[in-house]
């Protein structure tokens, strides 16, 4: 069975080439057509250098550097566009670590019955994966949350979009690495109080809002309900604790109680 990927399709020219090279995969999968929207193409380098300033160095990005688009003014159209993206793998070799994208830890291999993170990391008993998921979580509300709640940048954090950062010495989570902005988005007041805005967003785009609800509807959903609940039923802890432990890390990352408590009802 050819098993297609559910998002556009990335290649590379060789393990030290700097730049990977986003295609338009042109299938309906599930709900939409995979492709690559012309807004994605236009916003994606001026949002990838706005990121660089305003998030900290821990948190790596994987900008978006140049675009090719149809120049067709009707972007249903003009949508099977093409994006140069950096790579930083070769940053990750150089540091001792790897780079995992995040969704390939809750698959399994065709007779498997173990998830990847269960076998890879050794996941045998209870008490190992909950205290492997306690740091997967902690350090995913870090990077892929702290940008909504300082910024107003909501990050389309499903597990395709996020690469987890693993040294390779230790096999621990070092952090991750945020990649895809053409489904982020952006509360445009609280970007502005920053003194930055998107001026590349051509009218009438998806990705901003005047609305810092959507910027939690955004997260809500890439965060707990994709990549989190995805990761928690792969490993077998969803009736297990594993809600618990999602709202005790998301209580000590919150320092707004009213953020928090709404993001305590959200998931409870």
């Amino acid at each position: 069975m050819l098993r297609l990927p559910s998002e556009p399709f990335s290649l590379k020219q060789g393990s030290d080439f700097p730049y990977d090279l986003t295609f338009a995969l042109a299938c309906n999968i599930t709900s939409a057509l995979r492709t690559i929207t012309p807004w994605s193409a236009l916003v994606g380098p001026e949002i990838s250098a706005t990121m660089q300033k305003l998030l900290p160095p821990r948190i790596w990005i994987c900008n978006d550097l140049a675009a090719v688009t149809g120049s067709q003014p009707n972007f249903n159209v003009a949508k099977n566009c093409v994006l140069v993206r950096e790579s930083l793998e070769a940053k990750a070799r150089s540091q001792g670590e790897c780079l995992i994208i995040a969704a390939a830890l809750a698959e399994r291999s065709v007779n498997g019955k173990k998830c990847h993170a269960e076998r890879v990391f050794q996941l045998e008993k209870v008490p190992l994966k909950r205290e492997w998921f306690r740091n997967y979580t902690a350090k995913l509300l870090e990077s892929a949350l702290r940008p909504g709640l300082d910024h107003g940048i909501g990050l389309e954090a499903h597990g395709q979009n996020m690469l987890a950062r693993f040294h390779v010495a230790s096999e621990t989570l070092a952090g991750f690495v945020v990649r895809d902005f053409g489904g982020l988005k952006l509360h445009m007041p609280t970007l502005r109080q920053h003194g930055y805005d998107a001026k590349s967003s051509p009218p009438g785009s998806v990705i901003t809002t005047d609305k810092l609800l959507e910027v939690w509807k955004k997260d809500h959903h890439t965060i707990f309900q994709s990549h989190l609940n995805q990761l928690l039923h792969a490993l077998k802890s969803h009736g297990d604790g594993g809600w618990a432990i999602v709202r005790e890390e998301l209580s000590k990352f919150c320092d707004l109680g009213r953020v928090e408590r709404r993001w305590l009802f959200m998931i409870s």
